[in-house]
């Protein structure tokens, strides 16, 4: 695996917190910068989440309205932004669903054919989603990173390059960044949303085919800093090596203008097409 397999991917995959209770302070910002010179913003407000993604060749962002149940994929570069409401994804599922049985019927080439069909212009179409991406979290240790006491937490999955490759997380509890348990709602359904477009549409191709990978709310891990845990650092492991490391560089709680949760004045809007179109 090449480093630059994980230069989108392993960015966007450290921007989610863990646990049940999943939070960020409303109107907080969390910054993060790769070992690859990328960067990441998070932004969140009440009901509103943006994810800002800086890349060597490109800036994207993503905005989601809990409310609206919407998810807006922009693109800087192309000053343009794909809307993706939740009745879509609704429509591309049932489009798949009534096509299902006909596609095992079908030899190996027009199989093919017909998925591409399904396929939205875009995205990356990913074979095999799980129900979750952290089946089985377990706290291996723990390290200091920014001085603080991490929990480092194994037994999860990151897509590099539409595989599925190992991850390793390191926690903190959110209070120990000044953050507070509020906005949670946000974050939980924005994850749900994401983790269906990404089983339905597959990943989007502008943030470099990796999903915004819905890392791993551990319920099943009893020690109390995951009643509010915050990623700290993030990577992708392999045969016991860190290959690309994301950490977390800054936390700020300000005020944030309702603009900063909107697609920018003169974006031109690109269409969704009906599936199989």
């Amino acid at each position: 695996m090449r480093a630059s397999w994980v230069r989108g991917g392993v960015l966007l995959a450290a921007v989610i917190v863990l646990g049940a209770a999943s939070a960020a302070s409303a109107d907080a910002v969390l910054r993060y910068r790769g070992s690859d010179g990328s960067r990441l913003a998070l932004s969140f407000a009440p009901g509103r989440m943006r994810v800002d993604a800086n890349f060597s060749d490109r800036s994207a962002s993503l905005l989601y309205d809990q409310g609206k149940r919407t998810l807006w994929i922009v693109d800087h570069d192309r000053r343009s932004y794909l809307e993706i409401r939740e009745r879509q994804i609704r429509q591309f599922r049932e489009a798949r669903r009534q096509l299902e049985a006909r596609l095992q019927q079908l030899p190996p080439a027009a199989r093919a054919q017909v998925e591409a069909m399904l396929t939205a212009p875009g995205f990356t179409r990913i074979p095999s989603v799980p129900a979750q991406p952290c089946e089985s979290p377990k706290v291996v240790g723990i390290e200091l990173v920014r001085g603080l006491r991490a929990r480092v937490v194994d037994g999860c999955k990151t897509l590099v390059r539409q595989e599925w490759a190992t991850c390793r997380f390191w926690v903190v509890h959110g209070e120990e960044l000044r953050l507070t348990l509020s906005d949670f709602q946000v974050l939980e359904g924005f994850l749900a949303f994401y983790w269906e477009l990404l089983g339905v549409l597959g990943a989007p191709q502008l943030i470099e085919d990796s999903s915004l990978l819905l890392q791993p709310r551990a319920r099943t891990l009893r020690d109390p800093v995951f009643t509010f845990p915050v990623v700290v650092k993030f990577a992708v492991v392999q045969d016991g090596r860190e290959l690309t490391t994301v950490v977390l560089d800054t936390v700020s709680s300000e005020p944030l203008p309702g603009e900063r949760f909107a697609v920018p004045a003169g974006y031109a809007k690109v269409e969704l097409p009906a599936p199989g179109r």
